[in-house]
């Protein structure tokens, strides 16, 4: 079964306060399309699948994955 190719489209803006404010909760790093860290941090081992998430959070800690889910 196959898969029909994921459109290339820029990830729907997240409200910069709240990203922020989960930010300010975290041990860990929220990376954003306007971050420095944003292209490579995207990038997974297939190169095939080119996704454009509204952030990235790098946890740093089990804390970091409950806080991020409860957003």
């Amino acid at each position: 079964m196959t898969r029909p190719p994921h459109p290339r489209e820029e990830p729907a803006p997240l409200d910069p306060q709240l990203l922020s404010a989960l930010a300010a909760r975290l041990r860990g790093a929220v990376i954003g399309p306007g971050s420095d860290d944003y292209e490579l941090s995207r990038l997974v081992w297939n190169r095939a699948i080119d996704r454009r998430p509204a952030a990235i959070v790098r946890c740093a800690h089990d804390d970091d994955v409950l806080r991020t889910i409860e957003l």
